[in-house]
């Protein structure tokens, strides 16, 4: 939250949430070809202290969005006896999620990002917000971790996508 807050002192705030609204902007045009309902994933989904990121989806998927965990399994591309020991960690940490609505700040991503199993939950995060603009600075305020972070998570991403 203060790294939003510094963000938005600096006036930087507004250029990161444009770059989020066109992302948002871009999933909505892919949808709308699809028949299918979309489980978006708010961002504030991944500002934990305690719980690790696919913790932190799974959590999210399981008790808010009601998902099933042979469903998780099947949209994350994930094996289901993982997601199950995944929810069973998450809850044993006893941590709450994020609120959703930070300050009026939403950005919500497509489930669809998080299949790809050559990347972790949070490379998968990371390599859309990347693809869809966003500097390193802007990424780290959003989720909450340091821009340094941030460049090794794109240097692994390059060496595991080439």
């Amino acid at each position: 939250l203060s790294d939003l807050l510094e963000l938005k002192k600096f006036g930087q705030l507004d250029s990161i949430l444009g770059k989020a609204e066109l992302l948002e902007q871009r999933e909505e045009q892919n949808v709308q070809g699809e028949d299918q309902e979309k489980i978006m994933i708010p961002l504030s989904v991944f500002k934990t202290k305690v719980m690790g990121p696919a913790e932190s989806l799974v959590k999210y998927l399981k008790e808010v969005k009601k998902v099933k965990f042979n469903e998780i399994a099947e949209l994350t591309n994930r094996d289901s006896r993982t997601i199950w020991t995944t929810y069973k960690n998450a809850v044993a940490k006893k941590e709450e999620l994020a609120p959703s609505d930070e300050e009026g700040i939403r950005i919500n991503v497509p489930l669809e990002v998080f299949s790809n199993r050559h990347l972790s939950i949070l490379e998968c995060l990371v390599n859309y917000l990347i693809n869809g603009g966003m500097k390193n600075k802007d990424i780290a305020a959003i989720i909450g971790k340091d821009q340094r972070n941030i460049s090794t998570f794109r240097s692994r991403i390059k060496k595991k996508l080439k």
